[in-house]
C-alpha cells in the first residue's frame, strides 16, 4: 500500500468518527469502531555509570560496586571490595527490565579460590539518569539486591581515544606496580605484567558523548585461545590524577584493572 492510499484510509476513519462513526445494523443498533490502542510508553534508558552496593540476603555485609551500562543495555556490574563481576544485557521495556548474565567468582568468597561462574537472573527498575534498583538470583540459590545512583559527572563526559593514549600503571595491594599499559592514539594497546602474562587488545568508542569504552580482542600471551572483552571508563579531572577502570571477562574468568596515567 503506498503512502497516498494510507493517508486516504486514515481520512476515512476520521470522517466516520467526526460523523458519529459506525453503521446502523438491521436491528437498528449502531456498531462503533473499536477505540485506538493506548500509546506505547517511552522506553527508559539504563545507560550510565552507576555507583552503589551489592547485597546478599544471607549476609549483613554490603559491598561497594559500580554498574557500567551502555546505551544499548549491555552491562557490567563490578564489586569494588572483591573480585565479583556480573556481565549481562538488560532487556528494557519502559522502566522495568530483566536480564540473564554470568556471575563470576568472589562474592563473599575467597578471591584466591579457583575461578567459577554461575548464571544470574536480574530484574529491576530504572529511574532514568537517577537510580537503578535490582534483585538478583543465581542457580546456586543465592539472591540479593543491587542499588545504584547515577553519576552524571562521571558518565556525561565525552569519550576520546586520544585522551586514553599514553602509559598507565596499575598497582597491587602493596602499592607495587604490577602492570604497565601503553595505549596508542587509535586505541590499540599492549601491556607488560609483572608475572610475564602480557596482554594486547584495543579500546573502542561506544558513544562519543559518554565516558564508556568497549575493550575488545584482549589476548594474553600465556593463555592461547582465550580472548577477553569488557568495558572501561576514565576517571577525569575531579580526581587527583587521571585514572582508568577496566573490567574484562572471557566467559570463564573475570578480571579488573585500576590504573593511573604516568
Amino acid at each position: 500500500m503506498n503512502r497516498l492510499m494510507c493517508l486516504g484510509g486514515l481520512g476515512a476513519v476520521l470522517v466516520l468518527q467526526a460523523c458519529g462513526g459506525g453503521h446502523e445494523a438491521a436491528n437498528g443498533s449502531v456498531t462503533r469502531p473499536p477505540p485506538p490502542p493506548p500509546p506505547t510508553p517511552p522506553s527508559a534508558k539504563a545507560g550510565g555509570l552507576w555507583l552503589g552496593t551489592l547485597e546478599h540476603d544471607n549476609a549483613a555485609e554490603k559491598i561497594d560496586a559500580v554498574a557500567m551500562v551502555a546505551e544499548d543495555g549491555r552491562a557490567r556490574i563490578v564489586s569494588l571490595g572483591n573480585d565479583t563481576t556480573v556481565e549481562s544485557a538488560f532487556a528494557i521495556s519502559t522502566a522495568v527490565f530483566q536480564g540473564v548474565g554470568l556471575f563470576y567468582a568472589g562474592f563473599f568468597d575467597d578471591a584466591s579460590a579457583t575461578p567459577y561462574t554461575y548464571d544470574i537472573y536480574l530484574r529491576g527498575s530504572v529511574d532514568e539518569r537517577r537510580s537503578l534498583t535490582m534483585t538478583w538470583a543465581s542457580d546456586w540459590d543465592g539472591e540479593g539486591f543491587l542499588k545504584f545512583t547515577y553519576d552524571g559527572d562521571l558518565y556525561e563526559v565525552p569519550s576520546s581515544l586520544e585522551e586514553l593514549a599514553g602509559t598507565w600503571t596499575g598497582f597491587d595491594d602493596d602499592s607495587e606496580p604490577w602492570i604497565t599499559l601503553t595505549i596508542d592514539d587509535d586505541g590499540q594497546f599492549a601491556a607488560d605484567v609483572a608475572n610475564g602474562c602480557n596482554p594486547t587488545g584495543r579500546f573502542d568508542l561506544i558513544d562519543e558523548r559518554f565516558n564508556l569504552y568497549d575493550v575488545k580482542d584482549v589476548v594474553f600471551d600465556c593463555a592461547a585461545g582465550s580472548t577477553f572483552s569488557g568495558f572501561a571508563y576514565a576517571i577525569g579531572d575531579n580526581a587527583s590524577e587521571p585514572g582508568l577502570f577496566v573490567s574484562l571477562d572471557n566467559g570463564t574468568e573475570a578480571l579488573r584493572l585500576q590504573a593511573t596515567k604516568d
